[in-house]
């Protein structure tokens, strides 16, 4: 019967303080220190970027972020293992509760070699490789746009103004951009400059 008793007695401490590991100790707002819920603005978000060695550019659609070590081979839409290490690095701050309501928009772009059809869908392709790295990550595949603009929006001119190839600018444009949106809204399509 002692042995009963004693085991029984045991038993609840266990549950006790398995149930309640904390018991005793008072949470944050009960401590008075504050705890933050609005969400980051976009220049705390590019400041979050920048904490992680990314690179955030604030704009009309939210905030844009590119990958200057990112470059794709021509025709290619593989990503390397640093830029595996590039897109953990990102999800961790999509990931934060701050941040993790906001959509996101991965934009694909090539160059201006090979037919217009073709890059459309390989900037599609280099898209979705990146949105399926976010995705492996623990990024809610809900909050991912997949885009590809193909050779619509260089950010270098392909060629030289003499009118010879430049190849160095078209490893720019080999590239994909992420944009986190301002609010819980669509990300709506990057339009041509008029």
């Amino acid at each position: 019967m002692k042995r009963t008793i004693a085991s029984v007695s045991i038993l609840i401490m266990l549950l006790t303080a398995c149930a309640s590991p904390f018991w005793g100790e008072k949470d944050d707002q009960e401590r008075g220190v504050k705890v933050r819920t609005a969400p980051l603005n976009d220049d705390e978000l590019v400041d979050r970027l920048g904490e992680y060695s990314l690179s955030g550019v604030e704009e009309p659609r939210g905030v844009a972020v590119r990958f200057d070590d990112l470059s794709f081979a021509p025709g290619k839409a593989g990503l390397s293992h640093q830029d595996r290490k590039t897109f953990r690095n990102l999800a961790k701050v999509l990931k934060d509760p701050l941040v993790i309501d906001r959509p996101i928009a991965v934009e694909g772009h090539t160059d201006s070699i090979g037919k217009a059809v073709y890059n459309l869908g390989l900037s599609k392709r280099r898209a979705q490789a990146v949105a399926q790295e976010l995705i492996f990550n623990q990024i809610r595949a809900a909050r991912i746009t997949v885009r590809g603009y193909g050779e619509q929006f260089p950010i270098q001119a392909n060629t030289h103004p003499d009118g010879t190839d430049n190849p160095a600018a078209r490893a720019q444009n080999r590239r994909v951009e992420v944009i986190i949106g301002s609010s819980e809204e669509m990300i709506p399509e990057r339009q041509p400059k008029r």
